[in-house]
């Protein structure tokens, strides 16, 4: 473990994260829900081409990670496709 934390640490810009220390650089782009909203579509896009987006202080409802809580996503029988394929994520930290 202390050999994956020098590896991590190793990646640091004067004794901080990347995405702390250098933003433009990181392979991060952390978001305030604000700011997320009143990005356009095509922006949103482009920037997930080049990076990872963290949306933070989102609103949303009291869910619970189980069987109700998951039929409000969709039903739980039913079949969900994903297409495409990409190397980045969007990420909502509520």
């Amino acid at each position: 473990m202390k050999q994956f934390y020098n590896r991590v640490e190793s990646g640091y810009v004067n004794g901080r994260p990347v995405h702390i220390a250098d933003p433009d650089l990181s392979g991060f782009a952390i978001i305030s829900n604000d700011k997320f909203q009143a990005m356009s579509a095509t922006y949103i896009q482009q920037l997930l081409r080049r990076k990872n987006v963290v949306v933070t202080g989102c609103q949303h409802p009291e869910l619970k990670f189980d069987e109700a809580g998951l039929r409000t996503l969709a039903p739980l029988d039913s079949q969900i496709s994903i297409l495409g394929k990409t190397d980045f994520l969007l990420i909502f930290i509520c």
